[in-house]
């Protein structure tokens, strides 16, 4: 694993061949995977034709990036280098816990340093993901929704930067205190349910045909969007994860052939459903945390291995009663919206009182909050 992460290409579509490019070696002295820069010889307000590989109805707004000169990228799925660097920056998380627990010190020291990444695209003037070209500069113009070409791939994978910021799942409190704290942190989050796009829908959709089951920029049929309902959690307002939850599920599935709202890819789109009807959701895998969400069933009972089982009860649950009044788990009261992978594999029972108004009091205080890499600076 280790050798993957210092001498295998992040390259999309690569399979860690060919090895080290100039993009890597970005990554490890900058610490973010740098796009391609904006041509100067183009006015990037000018009209353009979007017309281009794909039949007449199928348009996007055209990239204005130079030329690819590293050939080993994929001439069609292009760097997605914001992706990238999100999505590595947290495998980097992930090798450090391995790396923790086999005693190694000095590669854990420097992946924990290279999961703070991130951190580098973070634009406060627009408090969202941004790309950066190798010299440290912002890619400019930027469109936190249209940028990126078909599919967002000049930048991100298959969707945006509402969608990608989020993808700092090993350290949410680390995102909160970069957006300025809790407050601005759950106005960009109820902004990601409520933004809109201003370009005619097919137009959208022929851009972005990943994102299928939209609320907002929020995509429930693409899997890079799936831990962000529950990142409420962490910034002290649980009852929106509660409400959000209960609404995807309502809205975006079904019994009829048409009842996923789209990728089902490896099983994704349903196991996403299994999970939340349960009432508990993995948020960072890597970290043996689950989340608690909305149940939707009185009573689920899981086999846990070696004769035991992990019962979820939901006292009153309905459509209607869909908010947490309060929780005990294994016949403690539990404040807290998450609890840990032992609690449920050595067997026991999570019940959740449920209630038609929000409990804003449960699960809210910050020292409520599920882990994250970083402590808080801000309140």
């Amino acid at each position: 694993m280790r050798k993957n992460h210092m001498e295998g290409t992040m390259i999309p579509w690569k399979d860690g061949a060919p090895g080290i490019t100039e993009l890597e070696q970005c990554y490890f002295d900058k610490g973010f995977y740098p796009a391609l820069p904006i041509r100067t010889d183009v006015d990037p307000k000018a009209p353009v034709d979007m017309y281009s590989r794909l039949p007449y109805q199928v348009r996007w707004t055209p990239t204005l990036e130079v030329k690819e000169w590293v050939t080993q990228v994929d001439g069609w799925h292009r760097r997605q280098s914001v992706a990238v660097t999100l999505e590595h920056c947290y495998d980097d998380w992930c090798l450090a816990q391995m790396a923790q627990a086999l005693g190694k010190t000095d590669d854990y020291n420097l992946f924990m340093k290279r999961a703070h990444n991130y951190q580098n695209l973070f634009k406060p003037a627009i408090g969202l993901m941004a790309p950066k070209t190798a010299d440290g500069k912002w890619v400019e113009p930027f469109d936190p929704k249209y940028s990126g070409g078909f599919a967002g791939e000049g930048y991100f994978a298959e969707t945006n930067s509402w969608v990608y910021t989020w993808s700092v799942q090993h350290d949410i409190q680390g995102l909160i205190n970069l957006m300025g704290g809790r407050q601005q942190f759950n106005d960009k989050l109820d902004e990601l349910f409520t933004t809109g796009h201003s370009m005619d829908k097919l137009a959208f959709m022929g851009q972005f045909p990943d994102m299928t089951g939209l609320v907002g920029m929020y995509t429930q049929g693409n899997e890079p969007a799936y831990h962000i309902p529950y990142l409420y959690n962490y910034s002290g307002q649980p009852w929106k994860t509660q409400a959000r939850l209960r609404q995807l599920m309502e809205l975006w599935y079904d019994v009829t052939p048409q009842g996923l709202a789209g990728d089902e890819d490896g099983g994704a789109t349903s196991s996403w459903y299994v999970f939340n009807a349960m009432g508990f959701y993995p948020q960072c895998p890597g970290r043996p945390v689950f989340d608690i969400g909305s149940p939707v069933f009185d009573e689920t009972t899981i086999n846990v291995g070696s004769g035991k089982t992990f019962v979820v009860e939901a006292k009153n649950v309905s459509a209607k009663n869909k908010y947490i009044q309060s929780a005990v788990l294994n016949g403690k009261p539990l404040n807290k919206a998450w609890m840990m992978n032992d609690d449920i594999i050595k067997g026991g029972r999570l019940t959740l009182v449920m209630g038609p108004r929000p409990n804003k009091s449960w699960g809210s205080a910050p020292a409520d909050a599920p882990p994250s890499m970083s402590a808080a600076t801000t309140n």
